[in-house]
């Protein structure tokens, strides 16, 4: 694990042709890190991977989640964060489709098969798995696990750790 926080963006698809015609966001071929977007000053910004319209949910799976979560099984909390405006391919790269599943339903099955793993490696070894599946919405944190817990409170305890 190199770094703490990973940075990774993912282009999604044209809605139409319209749009096609439209491009300002394009990744630099030469590198898969830097996005330039085409405007009167060109401006670039450095990631840590960028993806293309083009990439599968099981590649970005693949190269972006997965090593998170052998981490877990090493003592690391992992958290895999979805940010962007509406519309921006969000909960498609996360909960993807029933023929083309996202993020959470790969990696809840990564992360059951890696407990699978280490208690065939370890007899007796106790796996306990916490998980959370949180939506932040208009400043509003819902519960997708719990569907009847919303607005949900964002707390601080004495050692200034926040919680949920």
């Amino acid at each position: 694990m190199s770094s703490k926080i990973n940075i990774f963006v993912r282009i999604r698809p044209f809605l139409n042709k319209v749009e096609e015609n439209k491009t300002c966001v394009l990744i630099d071929p030469e590198d898969h890190k830097t996005i330039l977007l085409r405007s009167s000053r060109n401006i670039k910004y450095q990631f840590d991977a960028c993806y293309d319209a083009n990439v599968s949910q099981a590649q970005l799976f693949d190269t972006v989640v997965k090593s998170s979560l052998s981490n877990c099984f090493k003592g690391f909390n992992t958290t895999i964060f979805s940010y962007g405006m509406t519309g921006a391919g969000k909960t498609y790269t996360m909960q993807g489709t029933n023929e083309n599943p996202g993020i959470i339903p790969r990696a809840v099955e990564e992360i059951f098969s890696l407990s699978q793993s280490a208690k065939s490696e370890t007899p007796g070894v106790i796996v306990s798995i916490l998980m959370s599946y949180l939506e932040i919405y208009n400043d509003k944190v819902y519960d997708l696990l719990e569907l009847k817990n919303k607005n949900l409170p964002i707390r601080e305890d004495d050692k200034k750790n926040i919680f949920i």
